[in-house]
């Protein structure tokens, strides 16, 4: 399977995936991984995402002191996995915030409305992605991005 295949195949599972993991890593070194709501893809940009999430939250201090981040994906049945490995920061940029909160139809029930102090916005961007066929080759295919 060639780079480009691994891409496309990857993208489709992105989307349909409504949930993914992003793991972190806390002051003693470990990782800590909590479910995510929608990924809003960075214009211009390959495999990198914005993503909602509280300004207090513990991932935003963890990102804050280690940027090292990663997204997993999968299809309901578990037939691919997509493994994102990358880095994450704080955006602050209000014209990307109010992009988010209007891509994001459920922005509503975690925070009061677009000018809540808590809302703040993540950007993802990918350096090596992993996708993984548990029907065909079961061997990981990694592409550096």
């Amino acid at each position: 399977m060639d780079d480009a295949e691994v891409k496309t195949r990857s993208k489709a599972v992105l989307e349909q995936n409504g949930v993914v993991m992003l793991s972190t890593v806390d002051a003693d070194g470990r990782p800590r991984s909590r479910p995510m709501g929608a990924l809003v893809a960075v214009e211009g940009e390959s495999f990198a995402f914005h993503i909602m999430t509280g300004a207090q939250s513990r991932k935003v201090n963890e990102l804050a002191a280690n940027p090292q981040a990663q997204i997993v994906a999968w299809r309901p049945d578990w037939s691919e996995t997509v493994f994102l490995s990358g880095t994450a920061a704080l955006v602050d940029d209000d014209a990307v915030k109010d992009a988010v909160w209007e891509a994001v139809p459920g922005a509503h029930r975690y925070f009061g409305g677009r000018d809540d102090p808590n809302f703040a916005v993540l950007v993802f961007r990918t350096a090596l992605l992993e996708y993984l066929d548990m029907q065909e080759d079961m061997v990981p295919f990694v592409v550096s991005i």
